[in-house]
């Protein structure tokens, strides 16, 4: 019976997992029977205390009109937190199966365990590895899938991202604003120069977004910001711009400064860029020159 009461917390943690929380799933049970279940929902409540655990003792209090869950069990697809476990303590559960250890904060037996702690009146017993594989892999593709969302920024250290680079450019730059291909790719699209680094921005396994960066002294020149027009409005430009603030405040850089066209001139101002000088024209398109101190910003 373990393992069909923990296929059902994992059919809980697959709701989770359909409503972008971290999939964790929960039952209780009494006299064989589930009298509640629950899986998390912190950020659809907005409740930090919104674990499936909690949720679900509270349910099974409500079912049993008592706090005491004494005679209960629960079953859980993940290692409780320190949160949950101390709950759990206080409600007197008799028993915790749970699926897959959490190495970070699983306070029975991980990081911790809570059984330890003396001057509890009650300690349940525990049993871990209950259908652990299945609730390792529902939490493995949730995050997996989560790092893959997630905008990555790096430095190009290879042939095949620089190309990568190079191909974004040539979509922004000379198809879509007819910008002669000999202007746009020059000497400093190498690899190995000491006078630039290029920086891409990668989004669900592909190039989407880039520039390339020089040192001059105490500055920052940046240029050939790219960003995919698929992929606008993700934040991808301030991503990158952020990343070659992070190498500047790393290396002394005291300014960043750049020529931007000036209908882009909206989207530097947001991220904290001042013009100066006069508006000028390159490769048939109007720029403005522009700053960010790094100095000013107490940083």
């Amino acid at each position: 019976m373990k393992n069909v009461f923990m296929k059902e917390a994992i059919e809980e943690a697959k709701k989770a997992y359909n409503l972008d929380e971290v999939p964790v799933g929960a039952v209780v049970v009494k006299d064989g029977v589930i009298i509640s279940r629950a899986h998390n929902m912190r950020e659809t409540l907005k409740k930090p205390s919104a674990h499936a655990e909690i949720i679900a003792i509270d349910k099974a209090a409500e079912v049993i009109g008592s706090w005491n869950l004494s005679e209960c069990d629960l079953y859980v697809t993940l290692e409780p937190c320190p949160m949950c476990a101390g709950a759990l303590l206080q409600s007197r559960i008799r028993k915790i199966y749970f699926g897959a250890q959490e190495p970070k904060s699983g306070c029975f037996g991980s990081v911790a365990d809570f059984r330890e702690i003396q001057g509890f009146t009650h300690y349940p017993e525990i049993e871990g590895g209950i259908l652990q594989e299945a609730c390792q892999e529902i939490i493995q593709d949730y995050f997996k899938e989560k790092r893959q969302d997630t905008v990555q920024v790096k430095r190009v250290t290879t042939q095949e991202q620089l190309q990568q680079c190079l191909d974004i450019r040539k979509k922004v730059f000379v198809q879509e604003q007819h910008v002669d291909i000999s202007i746009e790719v020059d000497q400093y699209d190498v690899i190995d120069s000491e006078e630039v680094k290029h920086v891409i921005a990668v989004y669900q396994g592909s190039a989407v977004g880039t520039l390339r960066y020089f040192k001059e002294g105490k500055r920052y020149k940046v240029g050939r910001v790219a960003v995919l027009s698929t992929h606008r409005g993700l934040d991808i430009g301030t991503k990158m711009l952020n990343y070659v603030e992070k190498q500047a405040l790393n290396n002394g850089i005291e300014e960043i400064y750049l020529g931007a066209q000036c209908r882009s001139m909206k989207f530097y101002l947001r991220n904290g860029y001042e013009a100066y000088g006069d508006v000028y024209e390159e490769a048939n398109i109007e720029h403005q020159y522009m700053k960010k101190s790094l100095k000013e910003k107490g940083l």
